[in-house]
């Protein structure tokens, strides 16, 4: 029994590293999207589209919403419900949407079935809690 704690504590170890190292990279990605954001601010949009443009935030805000993740699961010491990865996966599958524009019909459609099948997973997952 005393092995099995000594095993679990260093993967817990690992998994705490290996967070803390992916939300530096995040952290990165977030800092670099602030970055191409505020210096096409100041050279008044010329070298991106509007469709670059608000990409660029959706994504920014993507990371945000892993960064709160990871924050959440280091702080609290608590693994993050699974109603937090599907809001994730909502939201990237939303961001999906708005930022590509030559899509098919058939992959708009998987797409948004995609979606409604996450929230109605949402749902029944609000309605066993109670």
């Amino acid at each position: 029994m005393i092995q099995f704690n000594f095993l679990s504590k260093t993967f817990n170890v690992i998994i705490k590293v290996c967070l803390s190292l992916l939300g530096l990279v995040i952290a990165f990605l977030m800092f670099k999207e602030i970055w191409v954001l505020l210096s096409s601010f100041t050279t008044g949009f010329i070298d991106y589209s509007f469709y670059d443009i608000i990409d660029r935030i959706l994504t920014f805000f993507l990371f945000l919403e892993f960064l709160e993740l990871i924050i959440h699961y280091l702080s609290d010491n608590d693994h993050p419900t699974i109603k937090k990865y599907i809001y994730i996966a909502v939201a990237s599958i939303v961001r999906l949407l708005i930022s590509n524009h030559e899509t098919s019909q058939l992959s708009l459609f998987l797409q948004c079935s995609a979606i409604l099948v996450l929230i109605i997973g949402t749902v029944m997952l609000n309605l066993w809690e109670i």
